[in-house]
């Protein structure tokens, strides 16, 4: 049985201990490897080079019988004391530490180290450990998840209890990708050296993933990954166009992209999709006032568009949990991921509960920026600002941001939409208010509203 149909069956009804029975996990021998480590163990004591790679990501933890683990604690000792290793040196730390018959006397230490191997095929079987311990743990989340579903899972519960289980199998998985990301000065240097030397000989003035807009992006090099960018704006100036042509330009150039919206339903996201990309004023399409040249452009729309990566989300009080799972889910479904769109942030749910606004902003956002690096796409989220800007007829700042201080100390670029001469005109600035990696300054922009767009104001 897997779990869907575990949850399935709980959810129908089935007492606990009927659910126990049925939801016995199977007790084989969980995977062990005694000449892996047996083998590791001999090079370690052979090899300095083999120290070398293996410590500190090899751990004792990783050696699932006493004996080695024992004697792999007492040379990561030595270590630690900056002392070459040595058998003497471990006899002696072993001893010292009453560990000595726990590591199998003298007589299994010897054995270890008299094997015969060599140096040969040391890291081979060190990684060989290293992969059966994750096995191990994985092994041990899962049957955690088995107990506590054989417990009874509250039906309020059931969604974080998966995204609970989901994450502590993830952070197994997600054990060799810490290794690989802790580099030295020296390596880091090297690859950025190498990273810059290829931007020399193929330059690229838009090294991110591009808007519609080059003239933002010559400003900003495009949105890169890991990066959480926020677009604020007053209600009805095109926060939600912002986005949605972002989104449909990454499409269009063949990226994957997940776009959140908390506040619109799919049709309502469509009707504005055929206005800005088919160029077909939104009032015809919501009255149906459309001609044969109109049908015909939704045709090639489609076709365009067809089995494109993109998916629209409609999901009200949406929490960053759900945010999370929703691109989890896209990633896995496409292979790759490449932009999330949040529309928008003040209508997202709260994980936790929160005495005040500014602290679930605060969480919010911070839960944000986190999916951004886990991800590894930039994610963009789009706010409201405060009605003070309006009131005072003035040029928004960073402080109109509703709950601003977390939401500021998070993202890493914040634009701000200003029609300055009110929603009658075309006139608009894009305001880059903050730019981790860049400057501030102000980029001139048309918003088209027949057609919920944006266009170089040279162009519109």
């Amino acid at each position: 049985m897997n779990s869907d149909e575990a949850l399935d069956a709980l959810m129908a009804g089935l007492n606990r201990e009927e659910a126990a029975v049925r939801l016995d996990p199977p007790l084989d021998p969980l995977p062990t490897d005694p000449d892996a480590e047996a083998a590791t163990i001999h090079a370690l004591f052979h090899d300095p080079e083999c120290i070398d790679a293996m410590i500190p990501p090899l751990a004792s933890i990783d050696f699932h019988f006493e004996r080695e683990r024992s004697i792999f604690t007492a040379i990561e000792a030595q270590r630690a004391d900056g002392a070459d290793v040595s058998i003497e040196g471990v006899y002696t730390r072993l001893a010292k530490d009453g560990a000595l018959d726990r590591a199998g006397g003298v007589e299994h230490l010897s054995h270890l180290y008299e094997l015969g191997l060599g140096q040969m095929f040391g890291l081979v079987n060190a990684e060989r450990v290293q992969r059966l311990a994750r096995l191990r743990r994985a092994a041990a989340a899962g049957r955690q998840v088995w107990d506590e579903v054989a417990g009874g899972i509250e039906e309020g519960r059931v969604g974080a209890f998966l995204d609970e289980s989901a994450d502590a199998l993830r952070a197994v998985a997600l054990e060799e990708s810490i290794t690989e990301t802790t580099v030295t000065f020296d390596e880091a240097y090297i690859e950025s050296i190498d990273a810059l030397q290829e931007r020399m000989r193929n330059p690229n003035p838009v090294p991110g993933l591009a808007s519609p807009w080059p003239s933002l992006d010559s400003e900003t090099t495009g949105f890169h990954p890991g990066e959480l960018w926020v677009i604020g704006a007053r209600p009805s100036t095109g926060k939600s166009a912002f986005g949605m042509n972002v989104a449909m330009h990454a499409v269009k150039q063949g990226r994957a992209v997940l776009f959140m919206s908390l506040e619109m339903h799919g049709e309502m996201l469509m009707q504005r999709v055929f206005a800005s990309e088919a160029r077909i004023p939104l009032s015809n399409i919501r009255t149906g006032d459309i001609d044969h040249a109109c049908v015909d452009r939704l045709v090639r729309l489609q076709d365009e568009l067809s089995a494109k990566p993109v998916r629209m989300v409609y999901r009200p009080g949406a929490t960053a949990r759900q945010i999370r799972a929703e691109a989890l889910a896209a990633r896995t479904a496409w292979g790759r991921l490449d932009l999330v769109v949040v529309d928008y942030l003040q209508l997202m749910g709260s994980d936790k509960d929160r005495p005040n606004r500014e602290q679930a902003t605060a969480d919010k956002s911070q839960a944000l920026k986190a999916l951004a690096g886990e991800l590894s796409v930039p994610l963009i989220a789009l706010a409201q600002l405060s009605r003070d800007s309006d009131k005072a007829k003035r040029r928004p700042g960073l402080s109109d941001l509703r709950e601003s201080g977390a939401i500021e100390q998070d993202a890493d670029g914040v634009a701000l939409i200003w029609r300055r001469a009110g929603l009658a005109s075309p006139e608009a600035e894009f305001i880059i208010a903050k730019q981790r990696n860049g400057s501030v300054t102000d980029v001139p922009m048309s918003m088209i509203g027949r057609y919920v767009r944006f266009e170089e104001r040279s162009f519109a």
